[in-house]
């Protein structure tokens, strides 16, 4: 605290989960929605440092899991599924999702498609 400073500043960061791992039927291309594939999942909101506002990166990682063995047919899809899940959860947090399909079917050798939605109570 600085001097003459009676108030404590709130310190915020974001809590981030990356490479969280999902078996999905993903794709547009028939196929592509003949099994299920394994796609990279990361999400990130604002995190106090301390106090009660908190969020226990078990409990994000619990409620993302009803996504497993899901249906989708394009990235997009997946990432709107998985915020609509936080949001539902979390109404009063932004919450950004980026969604990593891994070699997708294209023209030429494509390493992933990568897709990030961020969203928040107003959106």
């Amino acid at each position: 605290m600085e001097k003459g400073n009676t108030q404590a500043r709130e310190v915020e960061g974001a809590l981030a989960l990356e490479g969280l791992v999902l078996r999905v039927v993903l794709g547009a291309d028939p196929g592509e929605r003949l099994s299920a594939k394994n796609v990279e999942l990361d999400v990130s909101t604002a995190q106090p440092a301390s106090g009660g506002d908190r969020l226990d990166y078990a409990q994000v990682v619990e409620e993302l899991q009803r996504l497993q063995g899901g249906v989708y047919s394009y990235v997009e899809d997946l990432a709107s599924a998985a915020s609509d899940l936080l949001l539902a959860r979390w109404p009063r947090r932004e919450w950004k999702v980026t969604v990593r399909k891994v070699r997708p079917p294209a023209a030429l050798p494509l390493r992933q498609a990568v897709y990030t939605l961020v969203r928040g109570p107003a959106s």
